[in-house]
Formats: structure tokens, sequence, C-alpha cells
């Protein structure tokens, strides 16, 4: 794939200082998780929570490049809300090299809407419990259940980021709807509870039972060391009880740097976190141990699940 507008000049990559691609390249390889953000031309939602910096398709194409990806799954931020506009304008732009994850209100939306979405690229409608929870009024359940309802009309999967001790309890419901479901950022777990937690275990069950799929995202979202080296042996579970089900995004542009937000003015523009992706790649290779496994789960299952 030939990144598009790679050759554009005067592009601001200053949240990405020092772009450096894995010691192991991986042909096909897909970023199964990342966001575009265009102020300029798509206005963000006016109840959002933070500000995000400009992050464009242009730059997402040097990102790409950087770290020798060549399919990228484009979600939907929640400071868009339910406006996909940007993420359709993104889809287009990048064709057949990309998939999308969009967010859309289940009571209200029309299934035109959602067919619409589904033949710009969609293949999973988002649910996101954890950066905008004040948005969503009904209970985690029923939002999945009204969201699946709408997934499985339109032949998606539905992706929650949502923490995994929530996500435990909706096992139930997970193993009765019949709909792929995603989990963010591996399924938001905490490191402190271990991997013989409660919670973490009903994970391992719902991945043997094929119920679900994790994304091996963003590990600075979850993990309690700065070197995210606490995450090794969740990996290692996670592969040991189903590889079939673990596809890996770096969820560029990195959200959530500088001050908490928290303590930020909501129309401050919030930086991007400073992530060596490289890096993490190479770290998740040597957790693997193996090409043919880190090849799974970079080319073959991400293929698979937003269908390359």
């Amino acid at each position: 794939m030939v990144c598009p507008a790679l050759e554009e000049p005067g592009l601001d990559f200053s949240h990405h200082k020092a772009f450096r691609g894995p010691s192991v390249s991986m042909p096909s390889a897909c970023d199964s998780h990342v966001h575009v953000f265009d102020p300029e031309r798509f206005v963000y939602a006016s109840g959002r929570a933070y500000t995000p910096a400009r992050a464009t398709c242009q730059d997402l194409a040097a990102f790409m490049h950087s770290i020798d990806t060549e399919r990228v799954v484009l979600v939907q931020p929640s400071v868009y809300g339910t406006d996909n506009s940007c993420l359709v304008d993104a889809l287009a732009h990048f064709g057949d090299a990309a998939r999308g994850v969009a967010v859309v209100d289940p009571d209200n939306e029309t299934d035109e809407t959602i067919a619409v979405l589904g033949r710009a690229g969609v293949k999973a409608l988002r649910v996101n419990f954890e950066a905008a929870p004040g948005t969503i009024r009904k209970s985690p359940a029923d939002m999945l259940r009204s969201t699946a309802g709408r997934a499985v009309a339109h032949s998606m999967k539905v992706q929650l980021f949502l923490n995994l001790s929530d996500c435990a309890r909706l096992r139930p419901l997970i193993e009765e709807i019949a709909v792929d479901v995603v989990l963010d950022h591996f399924a938001a777990l905490n490191t402190r509870a271990g991997v013989g937690g409660d919670d973490f275990q009903a994970l391992l069950q719902m991945i043997r039972d094929g119920n679900v799929w994790v994304k091996l995202s963003a590990p600075y979202r979850v993990a309690a060391e700065t070197s995210g080296d606490d995450l090794r042996p969740f990996v290692e579970a996670l592969v040991e009880a189903n590889p079939d089900r673990l596809v890996w995004a770096s969820d560029w542009p990195h959200t959530g740097g500088g001050r908490e937000r928290a303590t930020r003015d909501v129309n401050a523009i919030e930086p991007f976190r400073e992530i060596d992706d490289g890096a993490d790649l190479d770290r998740l290779f040597g957790w693997l141990g193996d090409a043919e496994l880190y090849r799974k789960i970079l080319v073959e299952n991400a293929k698979t699940l937003f269908e390359f």
C-alpha cells in the first residue's frame, strides 16, 4: 500500500517527534485502533470531555509508513459524538486499506444511516463507557443489548471500551447475543488484581469460548509499570487461552497527554502522549517469541475480524 498524501508538505508531526519502526517487519500488518482529529474540517462535539490536537489523515499516513503497517482500523473518538463525518471521510481517504468503527445512538439512528456507514467501510459499532461515561444514560447491559441488535441487523460487530469488572458482569449477556464483541485496550484490565483475579479469569473463559476479541492496544492505559512489562503474564495467558481472538493496535495518536483532564479547561488543547510505538511492537514480539504467532495477531486475526 502507498500511504495517501504522504508527500504533502508543511505537515505538523510534532506530536510524534521520533518515528521509529519495529525491528521485525510484518508485511500486511494492521493497526486495529487509531483516530483521526481534523477540527478545521470537522468540528468537535460541544459536549466533549476534552479537546485533542490536530491529527489528520496525512499525519496517520506518515505514522503508518514509519511503523510499517499497511492496514488500519479507524475508530470514532468520543470528541465527535455520534457524528461520524470525519470517520467516513478518513475511510474514503485510505480506501480499501482501512476499515471503521462508528458510534451511533442505537435507539434513534435510522437503518439507512447505519447502512451508509457499512458501505463506507464500517465493520463495528462502538460503545465507549470510559472516555464518555456521562453521555450514556443506559446501563452497560441495556446499551450492549440495544447496540448489538443494530449491529446484528447490519452484519457488524460491537466494540466496547469498558472496565474489565463491568465487562465480566456482562459475561452472560455476551454469551447470549449473536454478535462478535471486541474489547478495547487489553479489556481495560487491572494489573494489580493479577492474572488469577476473578475478572481476568472470566475474560479468559470468554476468549476461550470465542465470544470476545481483545485488542492488545495502548498498554500505557492499563500497565502499572512505566515499562509496561507487568502486562507480559496477561498477554501470555490470553495467548494460551485463544490466540485466534487477539489483535494488535497502537491507539495512535495517543490521547491523554499533559495534565489530567479534570484540571484542564475543556476548550484547551490537550497534547498527545509521546509513545514509542516501535518499541511497543518489539516488546510484544519478545513476549510472543514466535514469528508465526506475531503474524497471526498483526495480520491474520485483524484480516478476519475487520474483513479486509
